[in-house]
C-alpha cells in the first residue's frame, strides 16, 4: 500500500451514497453501538432489529434491506429463545435467518475472531448484520476501559467488516 493524499475537493465531487441496513439509522459496512443504562431493553432493541432485518419488516418505521443476521450472543441464552419467540408472536411469522452463536465470542483475541468467521462463512456466508450482545461478555479478557484493549476489539470488529460486509 502506498500512503498518498488527496485533494479534498476530489473527495467532496463525488458523494457517495448511502447504502442503509435501516434506512437513517444502520448503514450497511459499519460499526454501530446501542448503549444505554443497565436493564433499559437495548438488547430487546436489537433482537428486534434482528428480525426485521431477517424479515424485511420496516423497523421503528424505517425502510429495511432484508438480509441475515448473525447474533453473537454472550448471556442470556436461555431467554433469547423467549424472545424471538415473542417477536414471531409480534410479526406473525418466522424466519430461519438469524443465526446465535452458543458462547461469548472473546473479540479481543483474533484467534477466537478467526473462529467466528470461519463459522459464519460454514452456516451464513454474506451476513448484512453481526449484533455482538452484550460488548462486556463478547469482549474477552481484556478491559473495556483500556485504550489498548478497546483499539484490539475495534481490529477484530473491522475484520469482520471488511471479510462479510455486514454492519457490526
Amino acid at each position: 500500500m502506498t500512503y498518498k493524499l488527496t485533494p479534498i475537493s476530489q473527495l467532496t465531487s463525488k458523494q457517495p451514497k448511502n447504502t442503509w441496513l435501516i434506512k437513517g439509522i444502520i448503514e450497511q459496512a459499519t460499526t454501530g453501538m446501542l448503549f444505554g443504562s443497565p436493564a433499559s431493553g437495548k438488547s430487546f432493541i436489537a433482537m428486534d432489529m434482528a428480525f426485521c432485518i431477517a424479515i424485511g419488516h420496516d423497523f421503528a418505521n424505517s425502510t429495511v434491506n432484508q438480509g441475515k443476521v448473525v447474533y453473537l450472543a454472550g448471556e442470556g441464552f436461555n431467554g433469547l429463545s423467549k424472545r424471538f419467540k415473542a417477536l414471531e408472536e409480534k410479526y406473525e411469522t418466522q424466519t430461519s435467518d438469524i443465526f446465535i452463536s452458543n458462547m461469548p465470542a472473546s473479540l479481543i483475541c483474533i484467534k477466537n475472531t478467526e473462529e467466528v468467521i470461519a463459522e459464519v462463512d460454514n452456516i451464513c456466508p454474506n451476513p448484512s448484520l453481526i449484533i455482538v450482545d452484550t460488548l462486556h461478555r463478547n469482549f474477552g479478557g481484556g478491559d473495556e476501559n483500556s485504550a489498548k484493549d478497546v483499539g484490539k476489539l475495534m481490529v477484530t470488529i473491522t475484520a469482520l467488516i471488511n471479510h462479510t460486509g455486514a454492519a457490526v
